[in-house]
């Protein structure tokens, strides 16, 4: 089976490394250079502290279980060289409520978060300057998430695609969607700027710009990028 992957972000790299080496013919394909687009302006945050129970957060314990060991699956296959191209940090965290009301929210956020498996522990105020002394004095209640991460993204994505080529996958950049390729009903391949592709699977994978991309391919879906406020 043929899967074409639209967007070489850092989503569409680990989806390439992971459908290649479980025996998929994959090629991924990006109108620029791979991690270029969202994945190099992302901070790489890899957080449970701010997440409620439900999908959401199960995609982010399962994210902060992954990592590590994808890295290590990375430096055991192709070296410590592209391996510790990921720039893994489990720093964790801590988040802080200053006011009587905000700290009684907070109180419960955690609480209900531990039910569902995240470690979050209450600080004292002393405890939570001296792990962070740059901290506000109007502290009403503080507590760290120790399983909170960060991820380099560019190096990261690097990284995936690197370790995803080790396992067959194709990279083609410079290649923009034009429209599907239809027969019988399903789409079965691409046409692009730099030619048509075929496949059993087209994965949109274009994040930001995977309305358009949608649209393009005749399954139009309703994704609306919004800018960060940091």
């Amino acid at each position: 089976m043929k899967a074409v992957i639209v967007g070489a972000g850092i989503i569409g790299c680990a989806l390439t490394r992971e459908l290649a080496r479980h025996g998929l013919d994959v090629e991924v394909i990006d109108r620029g250079a791979p991690g270029a687009g969202t994945t190099a302006h992302g901070e790489g945050n890899v957080l449970v502290s701010d997440k409620g129970p439900g999908p959401e957060l199960a995609l982010a314990q399962l994210s902060r279980t992954l990592w590590p060991s994808t890295i290590d699956e990375i430096d055991e296959q192709c070296g410590t060289q592209m391996g510790r191209l990921i720039e893994f940090e489990p720093k964790g965290g801590i988040v802080v409520a200053t006011t009587d009301a905000g700290a009684q929210s907070l109180t419960d956020f955690a609480a209900r978060q531990r039910l569902a498996g995240v470690a979050a522990t209450a600080l004292s105020h002393a405890e939570a300057h001296e792990a962070e002394p740059h901290l506000t004095r109007d502290l009403a209640s503080a507590y760290l998430y120790p399983e909170d991460a960060q991820v380099q993204p560019v190096g990261a994505a690097h990284a995936l695609l690197f370790s995803a080529k080790g396992f067959g996958a194709r990279v083609r950049v410079g290649t923009e969607v034009l429209a599907p390729v239809v027969a019988h009903g399903r789409i079965v391949g691409i046409d692009t700027i730099t030619g048509r592709i075929d496949a059993d699977v087209v994965i949109n994978c274009a994040v930001p710009w995977a309305a358009d991309v949608s649209n393009r391919l005749g399954a139009p879906i309703a994704v609306k990028p919004r800018r960060s406020a940091s």
